[in-house]
């Protein structure tokens, strides 16, 4: 998916459109078992999982004038765990 991002970011920018993409850490949704997405929340730098409105505000940033000069970017929201 990173390199399909970049790789349309350098096509389609050109014509002003933004591609990026959100990497979500483990979330609590309704068809994961709280436990599991616990255990595996462990595994993140906050120790935690996330809960889907934290992921919806990344996607939300990247959708937003704020995010106006940002393509080809891939934003991990995983409570750190790719840098762990």
């Amino acid at each position: 998916m990173t390199s399909l991002t970049r790789t349309w970011a350098a096509e389609f920018g050109p014509s002003g459109v933004r591609v990026n993409i959100v990497a979500p850490g483990p979330t609590l949704t309704a068809s994961v078992p709280e436990e599991s997405a616990s255990a595996v929340g462990a595994t993140t730098l906050l120790h935690r999982h996330a809960v889907p409105r934290e992921i919806a505000a990344a996607v939300v940033f990247l959708a937003s004038a704020q995010a106006s000069y940002l393509t080809g970017a891939t934003i991990p929201v995983d409570g750190g765990r790719t840098i762990a």
